[in-house]
């Protein structure tokens, strides 16, 4: 389609949503009645701050789409604080608490006593609370507190970290912290370019704090697959799952309610239209799975088309198919993720299908996201089992602009000879891995720099050809060096000291010793760097991040 088609298209298709509801003046009058609503809700309430956050405040919804109601209740009279400074006397608090157990964006709740600035010894009359090894008092998230001014009647319908008495709401217990917390600020150090969100906005998001509520996991840790690769094995004896119920979710909906605010109506229905507005974050809680689910079935058919006459056609759908599973599983278990809620087992199915794209990468997108939703034994038995693939013949393969293009070795070659397409990828390949900023919750933290490396003016000019480098809006990293250093990571958690150690050395050599060829030499240096932080060896990081700078200066994330 010309330019002159697409501008024709897209001013067919905005008229169109204007006549169904998605304009200005109905996404204005629709927001203004819910904060209305809860203005009368927060006025009644007395100690409880009912809040709607979501598609109905945020006015991205119209009829049709059957958006539920994301209701978030904050218990005012307990604040929560970051650090012993802000305490008052005559409030209970609640004091954030991170130790090396609670996953990121986490932390527990350690109740403080009101007359004096020191922590509550006790349990009383509370059943709620529990006491860890180092006798601090912790609010547990397993209580559904305050239900009389939820609803009354019927069955408890639970999504995520929700309860209510009725299927079209999600509600919330929460509790809120005036402060933002260091994991809460990414917002305001990012690249920005254009004028979206407003210094206004930014301004006012630097004061909403952020609310504390219950993580989401269900009953069971996990979900058993009814794959029988024993790279798709989920343990369901999780030594660090009963602390889950111990841990508490940084929601930051005030702030991402005001960015939604600060849209003009053009991104708003641009918003309404697109992929990431699917799986984009419901503010509360919500079904991360069914929100997908239409996308998905769309691709399905969108597939099946293509399953036409010719046998190449065949073939090369089949060798796309397990790609494209492979990164709607990560999208919604990113969304998942950050919701809190269990990985669901389609989501387990479309990651099992998955496999089936290359040597590698698929299966290191499937450890990624275990070691990210807290299953480092999994994740440990996964990584394994990748480890045991490799062999010589084994080609790492990268073809991204502006990287080292890597070679196949000669016993790739030999085998390429008297073997398929389909056989040589599936069997002898390791594409780079990806992960889109939708993936962005399936990928260890300090990966997500990554994503950020164009910085500079001098970065733009590098990405020329435009299409050359989209690669660099991504986290991409090789599937050896990405296979050691989420090893590492996973014995980390599971204190197994020598297994995290022989990672980190084979992660080493491959970046200091191995000439076979590298693709993004630059973040396997960067992990590195970051694998050497946690070693306390700030030293030797330095040194990683500066060698990564001396073989790409431009679009490096170690800037």
């Amino acid at each position: 389609m010309n330019k002159d088609g697409q501008r024709m298209m897209s001013m067919r298709l905005s008229r169109v949503l204007g006549d169904i509801g998605v304009n200005r003046y109905m996404m204005d009058r629709r927001r203004r009645t819910w904060l209305m609503k809860e203005t009368m809700a927060q006025i009644n309430n007395g100690n409880l701050t009912k809040y709607y956050f979501g598609s109905q405040t945020e006015g991205t919804t119209t009829l049709g789409m059957q958006s539920d109601i994301d209701v978030l209740v904050c218990a005012c009279n307990f604040p929560v604080i970051l650090n012993w400074s802000d305490w008052q006397q005559g409030r209970p608090h609640f004091l954030v608490v991170k130790t090396g157990a609670t996953p990121p964006q986490h932390c527990w709740l350690q109740r403080l006593r009101s007359d004096l600035p020191l922590p509550e010894t006790q349990v009383v009359s509370r059943s709620d609370d529990v006491i860890d090894s180092d006798g601090r008092v912790l609010m547990t998230n397993t209580q559904i507190e305050l239900h009389e001014h939820i609803g009354t009647g019927g069955n408890l319908v639970q999504h995520g970290p929700s309860r209510s008495w009725n299927e079209n709401y999600d509600c919330v217990i929460a509790y809120h912290c005036t402060r933002l917390p260091g994991e809460c600020q990414f917002l305001f150090h990012r690249p920005r370019p254009g004028h979206w969100p407003t210094p206004c906005t930014l301004a006012k998001a630097r004061r909403t704090g952020v609310f504390l509520v219950p993580q989401g996991y269900s009953d069971s840790p996990s979900r058993p697959s009814r794959c029988h690769s024993t790279a798709l094995h989920v343990t369901q004896d999780d030594q660090y799952y009963p602390q889950s119920r111990w841990e508490w979710r940084f929601s930051t909906s005030m702030m991402e309610r005001l960015l939604m605010f600060d849209m003009n109506i053009l991104q708003r229905k641009t918003l309404m239209l697109s992929l990431p507005d699917a799986i984009e974050s419901e503010t509360v809680s919500g079904d991360a799975h069914s929100s997908c689910l239409q996308i998905v079935n769309n691709l399905r058919e969108l597939l099946d088309t293509f399953y036409t006459k010719t046998p190449i056609e065949q073939e090369a759908i089949s060798l796309i198919k397990p790609f494209m599973y492979g990164t709607l599983a990560s999208l919604i278990a990113s969304k998942c993720i950050y919701l809190g809620q269990p990985i669901t087992e389609d989501t387990l199915n479309m990651y099992s299908i998955s496999l089936n794209s290359d040597l590698l990468s698929s299966r290191l997108k499937y450890a990624s996201m275990l070691y990210c939703s807290g299953q480092y034994e999994a994740a440990a038995d996964c990584l394994a089992y990748c480890e045991s693939l490799l062999g010589p013949a084994v080609w790492q393969c990268c073809s991204c602009g502006g990287r080292d293009h890597t070679r196949p070795g000669n016993a790739f070659d030999e085998r390429s000879l008297n073997s398929s397409i389909k056989d040589m990828l599936q069997r002898y390949t390791a594409m780079c891995v990806r992960f889109t900023h939708l993936e962005m919750y399936c990928i260890p933290e300090h990966l997500v720099y990554e994503m950020f490396r164009t910085i500079s003016d001098d970065d733009r000019q590098e990405r020329h050809r435009e299409t050359w480098y989209k690669w660099t809006d991504y986290a991409v990293i090789d599937c050896v060096p990405f296979l050691h250093y989420l090893q590492y990571l996973s014995y980390r958690q599971l204190n197994r000291l020598a297994l995290k150690h022989a990672a980190l050395e084979n992660l080493r050599k491959y970046v200091c010793e191995d000439s076979n060829g590298h693709g993004h030499l630059d973040t396997a240096c960067n992990v590195l760097g970051h694998c050497y932080e946690l070693e306390n060896r700030i030293d030797i990081a330095c040194f990683c991040y500066t060698m990564s700078l001396e073989i790409y200066p431009r679009n490096n994330a170690a800037n």
